[in-house]
């Protein structure tokens, strides 16, 4: 038989476990789709990686990320309600030719939309899926 000290420690740590599967601010997730759009000039080989990273501004919130499609930089993640920083990182395949070199052409958006230095921002509201438009030429992220 089990003592009320072990069934209050079962209970505390099945509540602690849910409160974190529903993420700290207990805000129901949304799915926000979007594409990111580079420059004309830049052109991506299939294998390249492309993050797309939610960075939080309320403490307590979960990042999200997702890898966006290098053929037409569709992408889709599941973030809670609230206002993030968005950054972007463009990484070449290490496996193909010329990707040295072009790391070194993606290197300013790399450093422009990274985690420390991007200044695009969007607010995710609550409720329904959203769809977003990131503009790496333009520097903006819009509403479809």
């Amino acid at each position: 038989m089990l003592r009320a000290s072990h069934v209050r420690s079962v209970l505390a740590l099945t509540a602690f476990c849910l409160i974190f599967l529903a993420g700290c601010s207990g805000k129901k997730p949304v799915t926000v789709k979007g594409n990111v759009v580079l420059p004309a000039n830049l052109k991506l080989e299939k294998e390249d990686t492309v993050s797309v990273t939610f960075d939080p501004f309320t403490k307590g919130d979960l990042p999200g990320s997702a890898q966006a499609s290098p053929t037409d930089g569709a992408f889709s993640v599941q973030v809670a309600p609230g206002k993030y920083k968005v950054a972007v990182r463009i990484t070449p395949y290490a496996g193909t030719p010329n990707s040295q070199k072009r790391l070194e052409q993606l290197k300013p958006y790399n450093e422009k939309y990274n985690a420390s230095n991007t200044k695009l921002e969007y607010e995710v509201a609550a409720g329904a899926e959203q769809s977003i438009t990131i503009d790496l030429d333009k520097g903006t992220v819009s509403k479809k």
